[in-house]
């Protein structure tokens, strides 16, 4: 309520204001335009281009401004009285949960909303199989939006979206088996999985472990595999698990505790950036970490001279991430990379001549004086 209230008051003041003042505050918060009067034909246009539901504070909004509304969001039908087929069409394609506020589509406007929302067949009275079947194949949500699917349904349902086996009632073993298969996140709608649904499962989405009561170990390498971060639903991991999470992801280091030498050494070859996980990592980690991406610098205290060096040969515009840099260093920056002449305060004459011999663009990044 404070915030209508402030808009209100916003909206107010601006009309004191020119219309550019106006036209400029309408680009920062759409939502104005609620509240401001007498808007310019300007102004309309700005804001339902990209808020096209600001239709419903705009009086008699000419057939012009209607059709840049639906262009933006077919809902935006819903604020036009006797749109044309032209306007329904153009709302559908855009968005085709709008054929809630079309009155008696034709089956030409059925068709294209179920072609661009399956779930559009929850406001279509008495679908067809064959709409329905479009439907399911756009999005297997739309199952939840159907009497009675058929088996052949169902299938094209969890096969299009496996986590659709949630709206079926008593789904069969196959129908659990094919839902996990395409989303291994189905298993969470699964009661009672059997062993082959739960391989299938962390198989395709390692994070399916965290369904699984007492995984096996046969379980949970598959699922740390597919996904190293996925240890982090496992409880007790062994040090064969860690090491083998590490490997297919780097990043997951930061999921295990009281990691080894080795688990960080590979974590960081896998993933540079990793090291912003390890606690007081040695040199040899840290060069490691920068020889797999150099803007690990930006996690490294006191980086010495030959991990600077290793971070600008690497990438010459990690020179903004470093501190004390040796003139030399700016100097190597500049020839290897001309436009990391931004990161560098007070360049000197060589560096400017370097800069703009290695790339004529860093000329945007000087000031010259007279």
């Amino acid at each position: 309520m404070f915030c209508e209230i402030w808009l209100y008051v916003e909206a107010k003041i601006l009309g004191w204001y020119s219309q550019h003042v106006q036209y400029e505050a309408l680009k920062e918060n759409t939502y104005l335009i609620k509240y401001l009067r007498n808007p310019t034909e300007q102004m309309k246009k700005m804001v339902l281009s990209n808020w096209g539901l600001s239709l419903e504070y705009i009086n008699n909004p000419s057939d012009e401004l209607k059709i840049i509304a639906l262009n933006q969001n077919g809902c935006a039908i819903k604020f036009i009285d006797n749109p044309t087929n032209e306007m329904k069409l153009l709302a559908l394609k855009q968005d085709g949960l709008a054929i809630e506020y079309i009155d008696n589509p034709t089956d030409e406007m059925k068709e294209i909303a179920v072609n661009q929302n399956g779930c559009a067949i929850k406001f279509i009275d008495n679908p067809s199989v064959e709409l329905q079947t479009k439907a399911l194949k756009q999005n297997g949500y739309a199952i939840e939006y159907i009497d009675n699917p058929t088996y052949e349904m169902k299938v094209l349902a969890v096969t299009n979206s496996g986590q659709a086996i949630s709206f079926i009632n008593n789904p069969s073993v196959d129908l659990k088996l094919l839902a996990v298969k395409n989303n291994g996140l189905a298993l969470e709608y699964i009661d009672n999985p059997t062993d082959e649904m739960k391989i299938e499962a962390v198989k395709k989405c390692g994070d399916a472990i965290e369904f699984i009561d007492k995984p096996t170990d046969e379980m949970k390498e598959f699922a740390i595999k597919q996904n190293g971060s996925s240890i982090c639903y496992i409880d007790n991991p062994t040090d064969a698990m860690k090491l083998l999470a590490v490997k297919t992801n780097g990043m997951s280091i930061g999921e295990i505790d009281n990691p080894t030498e080795q688990m960080k050494l590979e974590a960081v070859k896998m993933v540079g950036i990793s090291i912003q996980h390890i606690k007081d990592p040695s040199e040899e980690i840290k060069l490691a970490a920068l020889n797999e991406d150099p803007w690990s610098i930006d996690f490294i205290d006191n980086p010495t001279e030959q991990m600077k060096w290793i971070a600008i040969n690497g990438d010459p515009n990690t020179i903004g991430s470093i501190k004390d840099l040796t003139y030399e260093m700016k100097l190597a920056a500049v020839k290897k990379d001309g436009l990391s002449i931004q990161h560098i305060v007070d360049p000197s004459d060589e560096l400017i001549d370097e800069a703009y011999k290695q790339n004529k663009r860093s000329v945007r990044y000087l000031q010259f004086t007279d």
